[in-house]
């Protein structure tokens, strides 16, 4: 018998993952607040612990195509010079979907200023290429993230986000923010739901959070850099809710495998506090991420 074929490289079979933070939010001593929401994508064994960041304290972020370069969640140390994008992806739990890989770019905590952040491991995360679910595949993570709260009305002041490369891996040219051609539109209606049944009712989240990122789209610039990546997010949330609702009778292993690898939504939908709509489809990719934390099992 053949081997299964690898999906992207870094994807593993079957791996042995490890259990996720419980869906609870938890709160430093000194008030800063990490939502629940994003505790998920920490694992049990090497939790989120809060730190102050100091001036001159520098982290770092891969990013490229549909993944800009300011979001939450960043790493202690740049790419290596010799890894490859299949040990970064795995390692850090990075769909290609999500995030091209292409650059890196520098946070440094300015002069007379402070950052609060959370750091801890990095949680699986379900594979998933050309529009489709992989069940069985997994990015194992097991790396090292700081999250930093760049809702927080602090965070501008207080760093300085710099590019200052392209990957290791990177040649030529390297891709930019996808512009969908079209919108993907949900292939049911609301009546082919149960809002009965979990897994139904989590498909009803999916579609609000694609309507709520595609709303925030369509806000800013058009043919932006911003636009595009919130139109492609729009879309990829969509594309799973159409797999999901395509697979709920005949399917059930496939399902939650795509729910589970919401868990890990947070990471990859990067909102700034100041685009159009921004705080709405916050509050649905919260609910999302809540949604898929009870089917999977990790909210208690």
């Amino acid at each position: 018998m053949d081997a299964p074929q690898q999906p992207f490289p870094g994807a593993q079979l079957n791996p042995m993952l490890t259990i996720s933070m419980p869906a609870k939010a938890i709160v430093a001593p000194d008030g800063d607040t990490l939502k629940a929401s994003d505790a998920v994508n920490y694992p049990v064994g090497d939790p989120p612990k809060p730190i102050t960041l100091k001036p001159g304290h520098k982290l770092f972020r891969v990013y490229g195509g549909p993944a800009g370069e300011i979001g939450g969640y960043w790493s202690p140390n740049p790419p290596a010079p010799d890894m490859t994008v299949g040990e970064w992806r795995n390692i850090n739990a990075v769909l290609p979907s999500w995030n091209d890989g292409a650059f890196v770019a520098q946070l440094t905590v300015n002069d007379g200023h402070s950052l609060p952040a959370w750091v801890g491991g990095i949680w699986s995360q379900a594979a998933k290429v050309n529009k489709k679910i992989v069940p069985g595949w997994f990015l194992k993570g097991g790396g090292t993230q700081y999250h930093c709260d760049t809702w927080a009305s602090t965070f501008n002041a207080a760093v300085t986000i710099t590019k200052i490369g392209d990957t290791p891996w990177t040649t030529g040219a390297a891709p930019t923010a996808p512009s969908p051609q079209q919108d993907v539109q949900f292939a049911a209606t609301s009546g082919d739901l149960d809002p009965g049944k979990a897994e139904h009712a989590h498909v009803g989240h999916i579609v609000d959070l694609a309507h709520a990122l595609r709303s925030t789209a369509h806000g800013l610039t058009s043919g932006s850099t911003e636009a595009a990546i919130m139109a492609h997010a729009a879309n990829e949330v969509m594309d799973d809710a159409n797999a999901i609702v395509a697979h709920l009778d005949s399917d059930q292993g496939l399902v939650a495998h795509a729910i589970l690898g919401h868990l890990g939504l947070t990471r990859a939908i990067d909102l700034a506090p100041s685009w159009p709509g921004a705080a709405a489809a916050k509050a649905k990719l919260d609910s999302a991420v809540m949604s898929a934390a009870r089917i999977s099992g990790v909210s208690h």
